[in-house]
């Protein structure tokens, strides 16, 4: 075919006959992925490379033919590989974002089947001058709350309000640390709306009593048995299986089942 051009004749077939070779795209060199694929379909990265071969194509005869500017030669292509480089690009991070969403979930899923909790229905023993004694009652039986803060204290201390933990400094009959108990704030203000210092409540077993049931209860209310043993020893709830060695001491597991079996559990 001969296009007439002014006074020269241009033979366009010969020219577009006569276009330097170019070299094929590799699959997957361009934009490394791990496309699913069916058995037998052709890849994403196989599709990709077709399509960037065609466009690299395309931009030969369109150089060829005297095609310049942003449409023209390299620039075609290299406008058509930034574009699909950027969408691969943003295609991975939204699923890197939906994998991290996901994991979350199966991470709650698991700390809430790692930490066993009862359904506790609170009733009132007692009377008299003192008043009634709150004690729950559900799936662990009737005066779980009490068996639980009676455990508490056979592991600790043995019953021993005059206790102290010659390791960590930890105070009688339950064992509390005295960072829970000094200064403003604390334990201690929760428990009374006052501050005691640390050696009132070593020497005062109703100080003792007061606090340790007031935490032992909030524990047991709000994650169960195993959880707020957990708790009590490690400060997590979700660590009642670990049994990693804590020193000279049991491991959280181990503290954990010494607690259920003291209980009858």
């Amino acid at each position: 075919m001969v296009w007439s051009q002014g006074a020269a004749n241009v033979d366009i077939s010969t020219k577009l006959q006569k276009k330097p070779e170019r070299a094929a795209v590799v699959p997957g060199s361009l934009f490394p992925l791990v496309p699913k694929q069916l058995p037998g379909a052709e890849s994403i990265d196989e599709r990709r490379a077709k399509n960037l071969q065609a466009a690299y194509d395309r931009a030969g005869a369109i150089d060829d033919i005297g095609g310049s500017g942003t449409l023209g030669g390299s620039d075609y292509l290299q406008r058509a590989e930034d574009i699909m480089f950027n969408a691969n690009k943003i295609s991975q991070q939204a699923s890197m974002t939906r994998l991290k969403n996901t994991l979350a979930q199966y991470q709650q899923v698991i700390n809430q089947l790692q930490t066993p909790k009862v359904n506790v229905k609170t009733v009132v023993k007692g009377g008299g001058k003192g008043g009634g004694v709150t004690i729950p009652q559900g799936a662990m039986g009737k005066g779980a709350k009490a068996r639980f803060i009676r455990a508490i204290s056979g592991q600790e201390s043995g019953g021993n309000y005059g206790a102290v933990n010659r390791d960590s400094g930890a105070l009688g009959k339950y064992q509390i640390m005295p960072s829970n108990i000094a200064g403003p704030g604390g334990w201690d203000m929760e428990a009374l709306g006052r501050n005691v210092t640390t050696q009132q409540f070593l020497s005062t077993p109703k100080l003792q009593e007061a606090i340790a049931q007031y935490k032992l209860s909030q524990y047991f209310n709000k994650y169960g048995a195993a959880g707020a043993a957990s708790t009590w020893y490690s400060g997590s709830p979700s660590k009642w299986n670990n049994r990693d060695p804590q020193g000279n001491y049991p491991s959280i597991h181990n503290y954990v089942l010494s607690i259920l079996k003291a209980m009858g559990m």
